[in-house]
């Protein structure tokens, strides 16, 4: 399956979050798949700034982890930012427990468990 690396909170917020939750990722890439892709998020720290200010515990956020699945369904030009795409999503599956993986950069290959 297809994977994509994201920052938190971006990963998170994907799956919805205090009734906030991402529809489309903007990436600075097109994609020509459309189907399944495992979400995970980035090994990196979060801003601990923007942690708080969406309802995120810094310290306890997934990090280095597939968070689940979403369907990509559409990708176009994002309109408004040169060099930008828009890619449309659907949450298939929130897991309920971060699966621990490696991420990449563009899409990569992860197998699930």
């Amino acid at each position: 399956m297809k994977a994509i690396t994201l920052n938190q909170p971006s990963a998170s917020l994907v799956f919805g979050h205090n009734g906030i939750k991402i529809p489309e990722l903007n990436r600075s890439f097109g994609c020509d798949y459309k189907g399944d892709i495992a979400i995970h998020a980035s090994a990196g720290a979060p801003d601990r700034l923007e942690c708080q200010r969406l309802g995120f515990d810094w310290a306890t956020i997934p990090r280095s982890a597939v968070l689940g699945i979403v369907r990509v369904t559409r990708c176009y030009r994002n309109p408004l930012v040169k060099g930008r795409f828009i890619w449309v999503i659907q949450v298939v599956e929130q897991f309920p427990q971060p699966i621990p993986a490696r991420g990449a950069r563009l899409l990569w290959n992860w197998e699930r468990p």
